[in-house]
């Protein structure tokens, strides 16, 4: 889809087509999470089956990172950022294959383990807030944002303009969030982020699809350009 021609347009009518290109994208994404209904898990027995079931193995079965990371397709000159609670599952598998990769997060447990192994080119930022991730204007070509922008209220007037200028021109953004659905997950389902709305924010901001991977069950996995 070529955006191109939405950037001379009023911004009543913008915001109108941006509306009207999400409505047409809702089939799609609900093509997308029907399997996630038929993999949906029962309720939790006890807090320690519901961390083992967010962390470690027990995630590699159903967010398998392995796939996450094919679909970044990275390169050794790439700087890497990514923003999430549980940023460890991604970054042990990311820091052999990139320049410089930055984790952003605002629960200092979710990088403890992370600091203790003092990785060379990873540095960790700890963001004091939900309204700035900290990162230096245009020095990431590659954002990975994990079960996070579902949890910020007001994200298109402080923090995707923030969270954008941070690309490098050419880069890509990764957005990685639960389904609508009865998937479990760390939101209830009426405060999870619509795929369709994350398409319609980005679009404010010149970004478009530009891959839709579908290899992970229970989560949607965009990529973002412009």
């Amino acid at each position: 889809m070529d955006l191109a021609k939405y950037d001379v347009l009023p911004a009543r009518q913008r915001r109108r087509t941006i509306r009207l290109c999400a409505i047409h994208l809702t089939g799609l994404f609900l093509l997308l999470g029907r399997d996630a209904v038929s993999q949906s898990v029962g309720k939790f027995r006890s807090v320690d089956v519901y961390n083992q079931y967010v962390t470690g193995t027990a995630k590699d079965r159903w967010q398998d990172p392995d796939d996450i990371i094919s679909g970044l397709h990275l390169q050794p000159t790439d700087s890497v950022a990514v923003i999430s609670a549980q940023p460890g599952l991604l970054a042990r598998r990311i820091a052999p294959s990139v320049a410089n990769l930055y984790i952003v997060t605002s629960i200092p447990s979710g990088v403890a383990q992370l600091q203790t192994e003092a990785l060379p080119n990873v540095k960790v930022i700890l963001a004091s807030g939900r309204d700035d991730p900290k990162l230096a204007s245009n020095s990431i070509d590659k954002l990975v944002v994990q079960d996070f922008l579902s949890t910020l209220d007001d994200r298109t007037t402080i923090y995707l303009p923030r969270l954008i200028s941070a690309m490098k021109s050419g880069g890509s953004i990764f957005v990685i969030d639960f389904y609508k659905t009865g998937a479990p997950g760390f939101l209830p389902l009426a405060t999870r982020l619509d795929a369709t709305i994350a398409v319609a924010e980005f679009f404010l901001f010149g970004y478009r699809i530009a891959n839709v991977y579908d290899t992970l069950p229970l989560q949607f996995f965009l990529e973002f350009k412009r």
